[in-house]
């Protein structure tokens, strides 16, 4: 089994515990937009989603446009996560809301000016680990997930000597095979962030469903977040062992956006069947992505066996 099935694996623990709720207020160190020349991207949102039901925070980057590899890392005294962003412009943002039990406050700042760098400051109430998911970065989106470390960061097993490796019959994989299990590998590794936004919503769904008390800035945030997930989606061409389960993907993500929109219609027009419809799709996209779920399980453990 690959390291990047592995990893997919190890993953799937998060996947259903995270919202998409009300953010937090973004702090920002000068408000008015900054013009500067060689500036094609400009930052316009920080999102705070926070943590609920045992999940993990996640603090979403929007842009206008395409944004670059951030050069990330961490601090203490106090702990805090940063994100530089070069040749991208900061732009006036302000958005209102409650902290989060990990993040006690975002800042955005420029850090540089020649180069231009903008520098994002996640200040967090203790020390913790982060992985970002750099999946939406053409669409203007980067997602920083904390309390999960990165891939790139996390502890490796020692290497055996040589000589006290044991020894294995398998035999090697065709070209042909290998070829494929490298598509499928980097299939998975593409997948791998969007399936923790798209599980991310799960609790909303969940909502929706039950036909629990909803706030419409949370049903829209889900709206926005599944629409969006669906367009990534969208962009990525599946092995034809996966098509199936990608298609199904982003039925639950359409299905899932149309409850929360209807949700939305219900409350404001007190329009209780419309809540009913809005409940029966909910419940259809949870459905979906729970054999969604179930088909990639059983997929990446049937390598195993290989």
């Amino acid at each position: 089994m690959t390291p990047v099935r592995r990893r997919w694996i190890a993953r799937q623990g998060h996947l259903a515990a995270m919202a998409v709720l009300s953010v937090m207020g973004v702090y920002l160190e000068g408000r008015e937009t900054i013009a500067l020349d060689g500036a094609d991207t400009t930052l316009r949102a920080v999102r705070v989603v926070p943590a609920i039901s045992g999940g993990v925070p996640t603090v979403i980057l929007e842009a206008d446009g395409p944004l670059p590899e951030p050069l990330s890392g961490s601090l203490d005294g106090p702990p805090r996560v940063y994100l530089d962003l070069k040749g991208v412009r900061l732009g006036a943002v302000a958005v209102a809301g409650e902290p989060d039990s990990l993040v006690r406050r975002t800042r955005v700042a420029v850090h540089s000016v020649d180069p231009l760098v903008t520098r994002v400051v996640i200040d967090l109430v203790r020390a913790a680990p982060y992985r970002i998911d750099t999946s939406g970065r053409e669409q203007g989106r980067l997602v920083v997930i904390l309390g999960v470390a990165s891939p790139r960061t996390a502890a490796k097993p020692p290497l055996l000597p040589v000589s006290e490796r044991p020894r294995t019959s398998a035999p090697a994989q065709s070209s042909s095979s290998a070829a494929a299990s490298r598509v499928t590998d980097q299939y998975f590794a593409r997948m791998s962030g969007l399936l923790i936004r798209l599980h991310s919503v799960r609790p909303v769904l969940t909502s929706i469903d039950r036909r629990a008390e909803d706030t419409p800035a949370t049903l829209e945030a889900a709206a926005v977040e599944l629409e969006t997930i669906g367009r990534l989606l969208a962009a990525i061409t599946p092995p034809a062992s996966q098509e199936s389960t990608h298609g199904l993907l982003a039925r639950a993500c359409a299905l899932g956006m149309r409850s929360s929109r209807m949700r939305q219609d219900s409350i404001r027009t007190n329009d209780t069947p419309l809540g009913w419809n809005a409940a029966s799709a909910a419940a259809g996209a949870l459905m979906m992505l729970d054999r969604a779920n179930n088909d990639l399980a059983a997929s990446a453990s049937s390598s195993l066996n290989r």
